[in-house]
């Protein structure tokens, strides 16, 4: 299975939901979210309602709700993320 990764990235409108994966040019995802801070169990029910989910083993003590931010890139969190119908995409 390909690994696949969830990002939210803060813009001047909001933030960006989108999940990439290794071997594409294109996201497989990508939704606007008008919202004024970093909402990660949100995030999570976005995905869901797409077809993809946080992945079990990334929830551990250091991140919230499996989401990590990621150093160097203020406002951006990411997690990895696989499908919710179990086939790899």
């Amino acid at each position: 299975m390909q690994q696949l990764t969830a990002i939210c990235t803060g813009t001047p409108d909001g933030y960006r939901l989108r999940v990439l994966a290794e071997d594409h040019d294109s996201d497989l995802l990508d939704l606007p979210l008008d919202w004024d801070s970093f909402r990660p169990a949100s995030a999570g029910h976005r995905l869901i309602e797409h077809g993809y989910m946080i992945r079990p083993d990334a929830r551990t003590p250091e991140t919230v709700n499996g989401w990590r931010e990621d150093p160097g890139q203020p406002d951006t969190w990411s997690v990895p993320v696989m499908p919710t119908n179990g086939a790899a995409q």
